[in-house]
């Protein structure tokens, strides 16, 4: 199944596009709690978009860092 979708973390808006199964989602929030390391962030609150079949879907996941 393909998706379209967004996410918005700490405020900034990363665009996805064609990713499948949310992989690419995945990547990203690895990269970004590498970044969250260096910031000395213990919690990140998630907001993720998705568009499945012409219907909004949304999901918010809160992530502790466990460095």
């Amino acid at each position: 199944m393909t998706e379209s979708g967004y996410c918005q973390m700490l405020g900034l808006w990363i665009q996805h596009r064609n990713h499948i199964g949310g992989r690419n989602l995945t990547l990203k929030v690895i990269d970004l709690q590498r970044e969250c390391m260096l910031l000395l962030v213990h919690a990140l609150m998630a907001c993720f978009y998705f568009v499945v079949e012409g219907m909004l879907l949304e999901r918010h996941f809160l992530m502790l860092m466990d460095y």
